[in-house]
């Protein structure tokens, strides 16, 4: 049925394929809290869409915003946040990485005066000159001053997003951990979670610890013996569902949907061991309801069109280094002006290494010479481009 149902993994003792996996996964507890975390592509749009057909139940849809997303994506959640509205579904939760301040102790980064910083934020918006704006970074060491936006961190610390370095920093910084620390402090307030302070249980084991000492002092000085139970039962739940983390303790497993769609199964494989990634992720239990329903991108699309919305824009943020070439050239003609803004303080700035292959937002070249690239060189790119894979966009 499958195109990649023939993929064979080693690592299992049964060798099945992921989406045999995912397909046989048991549905979570009756109890369990349902997180929908959407990127605002057509892989998450389509999936909440479906569950709404299917008159299944969500608790949480939460979207991370980087302060750069594209314009096309803003506007794409004002029109779904009025089809969730109509159809009963939760509205859209929009968290924001915490505003973050720069070490003084880094030598790039000096303190400057707090009316220049927000002069460089007027600079930005208003499309200042670019020369302007690279002497007030770069002669006055604008830094040492909180960032709300991947693109203010970028100039702050005269660098590019970490996608360009090959690493994937930017999106567990700016999409992954605000969405994890919103959930956290949802699941508590909405009953689902009790918050454990991390001075006295910093691990699982810690906990169980001290629960052991404590049924110990019961029995030693007579306490009632449905105390010592009820410890037990508390000490074999947490070994048998493994729902503490991060200073939290889960009433039950929490069920997070994410938007992989059924021919995207290389997503749930680890680069470094080619084995797929546990299901299982702390406090939560990951499920991928487009692959457990086969649904590859075009069902997705015409899911979306078959409730009256237009198919969302491929939501990513405007300084992605995971971008193809065409969607570089299709950019905001502001937003590719503010890119090669970045470009160029990174270019000046002290953290660049000289000798690195990274030329620029594109890694291996800079947004700013896209026009000039050969067909040759176009083909190269498009090639490397491929096998990128951002977390960004679903």
């Amino acid at each position: 049925m499958f195109a990649t149902q023939g993929l064979q993994l080693s690592f299992l003792d049964e060798t099945r394929s992921p989406i045999e996996i995912i397909r046989k996964q048991p549905p979570p507890h009756p109890e369990s809290p349902r997180i929908f975390s959407c990127g605002m592509g057509r892989n998450s749009v389509a999936a909440i869409v479906m569950f709404w057909k299917l008159g299944l139940k969500i608790d949480l849809i939460i979207f991370a915003d980087t302060g750069n997303e594209k314009q096309a994506t803003y506007d794409y959640i004002e029109i779904f946040q009025k089809w969730l509205l109509e159809h009963g579904m939760p509205l859209i939760t929009i968290v924001r990485k915490e505003p973050g301040e720069v070490s003084p102790t880094r030598k790039v980064l000096v303190a400057a005066k707090f009316n220049w910083f927000n002069y460089l934020r007027w600079s930005i918006k208003c499309g200042g000159e670019t020369e302007i704006i690279r002497w007030l970074i770069q002669s006055l060491n604008i830094a040492a001053h909180k960032y709300t936006t991947l693109e203010e961190e970028c100039l702050v610390n005269q660098s590019l997003p970490s996608k360009a370095y090959g690493g994937s920093k930017c999106s567990m910084m700016w999409k992954i951990e605000p969405q994890q620390k919103y959930e956290r402090e949802w699941l508590v307030e909405n009953g689902h979670a009790i918050k454990l302070s991390k001075k006295k249980f910093q691990t699982l084991e810690e906990l169980e610890l001290a629960l052991w000492l404590v049924s110990t002092l019961a029995l030693e000085f007579g306490e009632s013996s449905d105390l010592l139970l009820k410890m037990v039962l508390l000490i074999w739940k947490l070994r048998s569902h493994r729902v503490y983390s991060e200073g939290i303790l889960a009433k039950f497993p929490v069920a997070k949907y994410i938007g992989f769609h059924v021919d995207e199964t290389h997503r749930l494989l680890n680069k470094a061991t080619s084995q797929m990634r546990s299901l299982t992720d702390g406090i939560y239990q990951n499920h991928y309801p487009l692959m457990q329903y086969g649904l590859d991108d075009l069902a997705c699309q015409m899911l979306i069109a078959s409730v009256d919305l237009p198919v969302p824009p491929k939501s990513s943020c405007t300084l992605c280094p995971s971008s193809k070439l065409e969607e570089i050239r299709d950019l905001d003609p502001d937003d590719r002006k503010r890119a090669h803004l970045i470009e160029a303080v990174w270019e000046n700035g002290i953290q660049r290494q000289y000798d690195s292959s990274v030329k620029g937002l594109g890694r291996r070249f800079s947004w700013r010479e896209i026009n000039t690239l050969s067909n040759l060189e176009e083909v190269a790119i498009a090639s490397v481009q491929e096998s990128r894979n951002c977390h960004c966009i679903d």
